[in-house]
């Protein structure tokens, strides 16, 4: 039987479409969530989940911060659902996976897309956001100066009479 962890990092909306997912690509599987405390009583009611565990944490989830006994719990696969397609914004929740005991990962978009994550992945990901970041400060920079000149030399030249 294979153990699947889900890291609860969107709404119970999306949770709701991952179970109906999961019981087609892992039928006979023991189903555990993480959430945190204020998640807890709403997960608890889930029939397909056998076991809730509680980041004992307040804030986001922090590959610092992880739990002894999810480091110690062998699961074949854990699942980190994201709220859009790539997976941008969720890079906490992405590290702190490689840091729970696994033999695999998967990213989860918003579409129910499962997609491999592995460390490889991730750095490609890293690298690439960090990529768009410069080059975007670079062009703002760039256009920052232009419309700085522009509105310097165009208050030079209100001032100024046509005679």
């Amino acid at each position: 039987m294979k153990r699947v962890l889900i890291i609860r990092s969107t709404g119970f909306q999306h949770l709701d479409r991952i179970l109906g997912r999961l019981r087609d690509k892992y039928p006979q599987s023991e189903i555990c969530l993480l959430t945190h405390q204020h998640g807890k009583p709403l997960a608890e009611k889930y029939a397909d989940i056998a076991h809730v565990y509680v980041y004992p944490h307040t804030g986001a989830f922090s590959f610092l911060r992880v739990p002894d006994e999810l480091k110690r719990h062998g699961f074949d696969v854990v699942i980190v659902p994201v709220g859009n397609i790539t997976g941008a914004g969720f890079l906490n929740v992405l590290l702190f996976s490689f840091r729970i005991g696994a033999d695999s990962r998967l990213l989860c978009n918003i579409s129910l897309d499962f997609k491999p994550l592995t460390r490889l992945t991730l750095t490609a990901s890293l690298l690439r956001s960090s990529v768009y970041t410069a080059i975007a400060g670079g062009m703002t920079a760039v256009a920052s100066v232009l419309f700085l000149v522009l509105w310097i030399v165009s208050s030079l030249s209100y001032g100024k009479n046509k005679d």
